[in-house]
C-alpha cells in the first residue's frame, strides 16, 4: 500500500513538473466548479418548485405558509453562496493562471 502511495504521490509530482500543469489543472477546477454549480442550480429550481408547490396547497394554513417562507429564505442563502463560491474560484484562477 505504502509503494502505491509513493508512485501516486510520485506521479503527481511528475506532472506537476510539465510547463501546461498550472493551466490543465485550472482548467479541470473550473469545469468541475461550473458542472456543480449546474447541479446545485438544477436543484434549487426543483426545490423552488416545492416551495412554491407546498404554497399553493397551503390553503392559507399560516404553520405551512411559514414553513413554506423558511424553504424560500433558504432556497435563497444558498443560491447566494454557490454564486459567491464560483465567483471566488473564477477570481482565483483568473488571478494565478491568468
Amino acid at each position: 500500500m505504502a509503494l502505491v502511495l509513493i508512485k501516486i504521490i510520485d506521479y503527481v509530482f511528475y506532472i506537476a513538473q510539465t510547463p501546461d500543469f498550472s493551466q490543465k489543472a485550472a482548467d479541470l477546477v473550473l469545469s468541475i466548479s461550473k458542472i456543480l454549480g449546474w447541479i446545485l442550480g438544477l436543484v434549487a429550481v426543483v426545490a423552488l418548485f416545492y416551495a412554491g408547490y407546498s404554497m399553493f396547497l397551503s390553503g392559507g394554513d399560516e404553520k405551512a405558509m411559514k414553513k413554506t417562507k423558511g424553504i424560500l429564505v433558504n432556497i435563497f442563502m444558498v443560491a447566494l453562496v454557490i454564486f459567491l463560491f464560483l465567483l471566488i474560484i473564477y477570481q482565483i484562477f483568473n488571478e494565478f493562471v491568468g
